[in-house]
């Protein structure tokens, strides 16, 4: 099975002529890897874990070019 991991997002602004992209990076894994994907964040200085309310899954991901 392969998965993603490197995404890009286009938004438009009410202007058509502007358009916003962003790239993203996402890992996710069963929730029982809280601690080991919040680990993460601190080694690699950057990104953030988000817990899925309602799946038993965690995202870690970075957006940000400017976090190091």
């Amino acid at each position: 099975m392969e998965k993603d991991f490197f995404f890009r997002e286009i938004t438009k602004n009410n202007n058509k002529t502007e358009a916003r992209v962003r790239l993203r990076f996402l890992i996710a894994q069963h929730s029982r890897d809280k601690i080991l994907m919040e680990s993460l964040v601190k080694f690699l200085g950057c990104g953030q874990y988000f817990s899925r309310s309602n799946k038993e899954i965690g995202e870690f991901s970075v957006i940000s070019f400017t976090e190091n």
